[in-house]
């Protein structure tokens, strides 16, 4: 039996709306404890927002934090995946397209916001499947198995 996405990400997944300020940003991931947020928009997923793009997109341009929309920093396009893909397979993708969260979509007609999957939690979960796959990537990038279900939105 092979593990699989849902097997490993998180459920609950905190979310801001584009038109949200980048302080509010911030204070809802100090808050909540977390380094992203899923952003918003009609009910679908527009973007992400990180610390790091908070840092280098607000910060350290001297921006004013009430003032910058989270949609104006906000990381896109987003890459999501299905609850049943392999796990292997998912960390694959974060490793080619240098990224560490992956939004899920499932649900009834698989466009609802299910959970999110970090690299930081396969890496503490399942440290043997990270260290082999980052291992590989790092001798000869892979490429992506026939059949790998990952869409940009």
């Amino acid at each position: 039996m092979s593990i699989k996405v849902e097997d490993v990400m998180r459920s609950s997944v905190v979310t801001i709306e584009g038109e949200s300020s980048a302080r509010q940003a911030a204070k809802m991931m100090d808050f909540r404890g977390v380094s992203s947020l899923v952003v918003m928009s009609r009910k679908k997923i527009s973007g992400i927002v990180t610390e790091k793009d908070l840092c280098t997109r607000v910060m350290a341009k001297g921006r004013d934090a009430e003032k910058v929309k989270v949609m104006e920093i906000m990381s896109q396009p987003v890459i999501i995946v299905r609850p049943d893909m392999p796990l292997e397979n998912a960390v694959q993708v974060m490793l080619m397209q240098g990224i560490k969260k992956l939004p899920v979509l499932g649900g009834e007609f698989g466009e609802e916001l299910v959970g999110i999957l970090s690299l930081t939690d396969v890496a503490m979960l399942y440290p043997a499947i990270y260290a082999t796959m980052k291992q590989l990537q790092e001798i000869q990038p892979l490429p992506l198995e026939k059949g790998v279900d990952f869409y940009i939105c």
